[in-house]
């Protein structure tokens, strides 16, 4: 993964703390941003994923059913064809 600079402005009090408490847990600011950033964009594919699965299941529910009532089948259907008698002696 290639690393980038990104210009950001947060309270400068907040990232002095927040370098203060990691560093006492041995962590490092750089690190912990990244992990925080994976974290969103994780959650953020998830929900899109979850999105889309529930989109089409409103899909697959409102197509069921679409057109009952408006395709039938012969009651012979199944029947061998007339045309295909002396293949099947």
């Amino acid at each position: 993964m290639e690393n980038m600079n990104a210009h950001i402005l947060p309270d400068i009090d907040l990232v002095e703390k927040a370098q203060i408490m990691l560093n006492k847990k041995g962590l490092d600011l750089t690190t912990e941003l990244n992990e925080f950033l994976k974290k969103i964009v994780i959650e953020e594919i998830k929900e899109q994923k979850e999105t889309t699965i529930e989109n089409k299941g409103d899909l697959r529910a409102t197509l069921m059913g679409k057109y009952k009532g408006q395709i039938w089948m012969s009651d012979d259907f199944d029947d061998p064809l007339p045309e295909m008698k002396d293949y099947m002696e």
